[in-house]
């Protein structure tokens, strides 16, 4: 997926806490970050916080040593080998218990970050050191933060950037609040498949001022 990422990031650097200034070049990036819950309403935001990730390639993406951070002073590190599958997703939370969290499945629970209500930013680094994709939501960017409902993308397939490309989810899961964590996100709606007729087809042939000639194809 193509990513334009015209970021100015304020960036805690791992060595020393110092503000970097970084414009990214466009790049492909196969792992997205594709819906988060910064608001929650059936727990607190301490336990009911979290970020999913999605894998656009068909190859298994390893998330091993990769950094999550707001680009200043809250980050984690993934200290354990999280394998997204081809298609397939990861959720990242405060709190990986769904008795306690809402009722999220989550992959890997983390510490030492938390996504500020009135805007915020995440940025996901590989662990190379390399931006595999950023977020960065105020209501200054065109983004709403309503109470009980993540903000997921539209189409994975396309650049997350705009404010345009993301919206509440409309999905109940859980304890009542909205969102799809692990899964499909609720506005998605997958291009349909070419339609090919089925071995045994009946079909018809016309001809100008000739009556159609039916039959069966084999």
């Amino acid at each position: 997926m193509k990513r334009i990422l015209c970021l100015c990031i304020c960036m805690m650097a791992m060595a020393a806490p110092h503000a970097v200034a970084l414009e990214a070049e466009p790049e492909e990036s196969i792992v997205v970050i594709n819906e988060v819950m910064i608001n929650p309403d059936a727990v607190s935001d301490s336990r009911g916080e979290w970020i999913e990730l999605y894998n656009s390639s068909s190859n298994p993406v390893s998330l091993l040593g990769w950094t999550v951070t707001d680009g200043k002073r809250d980050m984690f590190i993934i200290d354990e080998d999280i394998v997204i599958p081809p298609d397939g997703y990861v959720v990242l939370a405060r709190c990986s218990d769904p008795l306690r969290n809402g009722g999220v499945h989550v992959d890997f629970e983390y510490s030492g970050m938390y996504l500020a209500n009135g805007g915020d930013a995440i940025l996901i680094f590989d662990k190379m050191g390399a931006v595999q994709d950023a977020l960065f939501y105020s209501e200054e960017r065109g983004f709403t933060i309503p109470c009980g409902a993540s903000h997921e993308v539209k189409d994975p397939f396309k650049t997350n950037t705009p404010s345009s490309q993301w919206a509440p989810s409309t999905s109940v899961f859980g304890d009542g609040d909205l969102g799809t964590p692990g899964t499909c996100n609720s506005w998605y709606v997958p291009p349909n498949p070419v339609q090919r007729p089925p071995r045994g087809a009946l079909f018809f042939l016309f001809k100008k001022g000739i009556l159609p000639v039916d039959g069966f194809l084999e």
